[in-house]
């Protein structure tokens, strides 16, 4: 595959650098001060927020943590805007960091063909540095106004948690799944069965990725969109890479959020977490946790001061 076909070009292989994988301190939210945080984890993490909790903790039977997160979280022209997004990288770590440090900072306006267009950037800026490097999934949630603007590409999940079911606000780009198949069979690729798993080439299990520049001419970083108005009923957003889910169901996802509305929003990540490492998840687990009940009143008290739907970050 010749990856000159597309706006992507090759460069030259760069040498394996060692990373500063140090943690800075993160401040909690405060609500009437402007505050931009961007992290990245390559470690176990436990972090307490105001209203957000994340815990991110290896999996046994992985070598390294590849998944990462970033957050933006600010109060501008009395309006939020917060974003929360995790980052699940495979083939390395290269893809997942890049991507928290650069996806959020690469959105203009807050609508479908903003953040979009900040995905495929994203893509293309990291292929032309890295093309023989891996790639990473992204789950990506912005809080703007009473909206929650979701996106993804790959397998990390966004579940919506109300008082008595759940939505979730995600789609699953997997190799399995006969739409996805379709489209990288039309555009030339081929998908089979390796290993009692579908892959795209018999290599990757997703369709869609920030990075994978061998395989660019299949795997898009065109994600799901989703808008969804915030109501009293939702409870909590919850926000989590794919090894979440091979031990929970989105269901007893939701269901141990409900039991646990009386705890932080950290301990409802670690719990989640723990509950999955324990029940049998071979792959990294990072999960995100943001108390919605606790933003409602503000968000909707924002959005009647002000009309205002697209800012830049």
């Amino acid at each position: 595959m010749e990856v000159s076909n597309h706006p992507y070009k090759a460069l030259k292989s760069w040498r394996k650098k060692g990373l500063n994988l140090d943690i800075c301190e993160i401040n909690k939210c405060f609500k009437y001060k402007k505050q931009k945080i961007s992290e990245f984890c390559l470690k176990d993490l436990l972090i307490e927020g105001e209203k957000y909790g994340i815990c991110a903790k290896k999996g046994n039977f992985r070598k390294q943590m590849e998944d990462t997160y970033d957050m933006v979280l600010e109060l501008h022209n009395s309006s939020f805007k917060h974003a929360f997004a995790i980052f699940d990288g495979h083939s390395g770590t290269e893809a997942s960091v890049f991507a928290s440090k650069n996806l959020i900072k690469n959105i203009d306006t807050l609508d479908q063909k903003g953040i979009i267009e900040a995905f495929q950037l994203t893509d293309i800026l990291f292929c032309n540095e890295n093309p023989k490097k891996g790639g990473t999934t992204v789950a990506l949630t912005i809080l703007d106004h009473d909206h929650l603007l979701s996106a993804n590409i790959g397998d990390t999940k966004i579940i919506l948690i109300k008082n008595s079911s759940y939505e979730v606000l995600s789609y699953d780009h997997v190799a399995s799944d006969i739409d996805e198949q379709s489209r990288i069979e039309h555009a030339g690729g081929y998908i089979i069965n390796h290993h009692n798993s579908m892959r795209v080439c018999g290599q990757i299990a997703i369709t869609r990725s920030i990075g994978d520049a061998k395989y660019k001419d299949f795997l898009i970083p065109i994600p799901y969109f989703k808008t969804t108005k915030i109501s009293i009923e939702d409870i909590a957003l919850v926000i989590a890479s794919d090894g979440l889910f091979e031990a929970l169901s989105p269901e007893q996802v939701s269901n141990i959020v409900r039991e646990k509305q009386g705890y932080t929003p950290s301990e409802i990540a670690e719990t989640l977490t723990d509950e999955a490492i324990d029940g049998g998840s071979k792959d990294n687990v990072t999960v995100i946790v943001i108390k919605l009940q606790e933003y409602y009143t503000l968000l909707c008290s924002q959005t009647n001061r002000s009309k205002q739907k697209c800012f830049n970050f």
